[in-house]
């Protein structure tokens, strides 16, 4: 395997955050705080474009070596801001975020449920929908079969932690699509579990076992990561139409206004970041045995 586009993919991502935090202080004048979540979900973004290349190649046979060392680099991303949240982070705000945040959790947690029966009730029609992501998934545990626990444990995070980054800090900056992208998110999670649930010719413990260790850790990391980035595209929107309607105020004001509150939640990514490391242990050893004893 050729590693050498790895390595200026890892060269890149490196001088960008260096230059990028270097002007940050030298025009902002700020912390780097803004900044490293920024970076956080640009990095993300690139990740994604390299993960898609690499889908894209017809080396087969490499395929898994090249996804466990893109989602190195993305659970290293992920690991960076855990350590820069964990420097910021009170568990007493943290609590008091979430408690303030109940509402977008209410609607995340509404949307799952949704997909998760219409997944259940309306297989073949939901199917068509969901069919991409559920044969992406099907390849990873295909991949995934019989490698050792923590190279699987490196691609859960890496893909799960992407998926939360996603949904928290890239597609949220762009306004009303963001809130969208996030509710469909949210849908098509819920329709893959409620198609498993539906299709799976095994008991009903079978898919409890198989989803449960991880799940209660994973699944409330998917709906806070959600709610995030619904509340920061909610508040991104309504500030751009304040922005224009209101002629009395300062337009940038207004903005940076409705943006402070939809960015404090940002910290919440620490407990997110905490859950999915957790999910995916589990998900690589203890899952794995309890099927296995089931069967």
């Amino acid at each position: 395997m050729n590693y050498l586009p790895f390595l200026i993919l890892i060269l890149f991502l490196s001088i960008t955050y260096i230059a990028g935090n270097y002007l940050w202080l030298k025009i902002i004048h700020k912390d780097t705080y803004y900044f490293n979540l920024l970076y956080c979900g640009f990095a993300t973004i690139c990740l994604i474009i390299a993960l898609t290349l690499v889908t894209l190649t017809p080396e087969a046979g490499d395929m898994f070596k090249q996804r466990l060392i893109i989602d190195c680099i993305q659970s290293a991303i992920a690991i960076m801001l855990l350590i820069m949240l964990h420097k910021k982070v009170v568990w007493k705000d943290l609590l008091r975020q979430i408690n303030k945040d109940r509402q977008f959790i209410l609607i995340t947690t509404i949307f799952l449920l949704v997909g998760i029966l219409l997944g259940f009730v309306i297989q073949e029609q939901v199917l068509e929908f969901v069919e991409q992501p559920f044969e992406s998934l099907e390849e990873l545990a295909n991949l995934a079969e019989g490698k050792p626990f923590w190279e699987i444990s490196i691609l859960l995070f890496g893909n799960n932690s992407r998926a939360a980054i996603n949904m928290s800090l890239v597609f949220p900056l762009i306004p009303v699509i963001g809130g969208i992208y996030v509710i469909f998110s949210m849908l098509l999670n819920g329709a893959i579990i409620g198609i498993i649930g539906g299709i799976i010719d095994k008991p009903a413990l079978y898919l409890i076992v198989g989803l449960m260790p991880h799940g209660i850790f994973e699944i409330p990391a998917i709906i806070l990561a959600a709610s995030i980035g619904l509340k920061l595209s909610i508040f991104l929107s309504k500030g751009i139409i304040r922005a224009i309607q209101d002629k009395e105020r300062n337009a940038t004001s207004i903005l940076i206004e409705h943006l402070r509150y939809g960015t404090e939640s940002f910290k919440v990514l620490y407990i997110v970041i905490l859950l999915l490391i957790i999910a995916a242990i589990l998900e690589s050893t203890i899952t794995p045995a309890l099927l296995a004893y089931l069967d």
